[in-house]
């Protein structure tokens, strides 16, 4: 995982956002440009390995819907438990014209990291760690 720069945010990044109150995290698409999505469509799920034995959960698909320009878009949130999977997403977005483009992403197992990459997150108003989109 890429650590990101305050001046080094992309346009278009992950937050990973750790809600201590609640044990719970939260992660968002960011859009931090002038850049219109008509669609976003994701595709989730995790592993962990166990006695030398990789086991996958169920993957899910989700219609997520527009992505509007400086805009954030909720894609998953859960308890902080969940972190003992490695849990991956791939994007899919479409602009106005149908044109597609896949993005892909994993959180940091059991959130490591979190603490040292935390920063304010431009759009969302929150603090979190920003996640690099490949």
């Amino acid at each position: 995982m890429t650590k990101l720069q305050p001046q080094d945010l992309p346009s278009l990044f992950a937050a990973f956002v750790v809600h201590d109150v609640t044990n719970r995290f939260s992660v968002y698409l960011v859009n931090n440009s002038s850049v219109s999505y008509a669609k976003v469509t994701m595709l989730t799920g995790g592993f962990l390995s166990a006695d030398g034995d990789v086991i996958q959960t169920s993957k899910i698909t989700k219609e997520k819907g527009a992505l509007q320009p400086y805009s954030a878009l909720l894609l998953d949130e859960s308890d902080y438990d969940e972190l003992d999977f490695v849990i991956w997403y791939e994007l899919t977005l479409a602009d106005e014209a149908g044109h597609r483009r896949v993005y892909q992403l994993q959180l940091p197992k059991y959130g490591v990291g979190y603490e040292k990459a935390v920063r304010d997150i431009p759009v969302l108003g929150q603090k979190g760690m920003p996640v690099v989109l490949s």
